[in-house]
């Protein structure tokens, strides 16, 4: 659980982190791959959901553009 201060470190943080994440290992690609991309991660991502390691997120949840369906 995170106290208040600890979840505004977070909020604070996140901006950066996301936009380096972005340019890091996104923004080289060619939009073509993104695709094959997302399934790849997606099935990691259900694998380690399988293996209990992570909560399973809320349904809703944001989408990068050109990356998710009819996006």
């Amino acid at each position: 659980m995170l106290t208040d201060a600890g979840a505004a470190a977070l909020a604070a943080a996140t901006p950066g982190h996301v936009a380096l994440v972005q340019r890091t290992f996104f923004a080289g690609l060619d939009p073509a791959l993104l695709p094959g991309l997302r399934t790849a991660l997606e099935q990691v991502h259900e694998q380690v959901l399988a293996e209990g390691t992570l909560p399973r997120p809320p349904a809703v949840q944001h989408r990068w553009p050109g990356l998710g369906t009819g996006d």
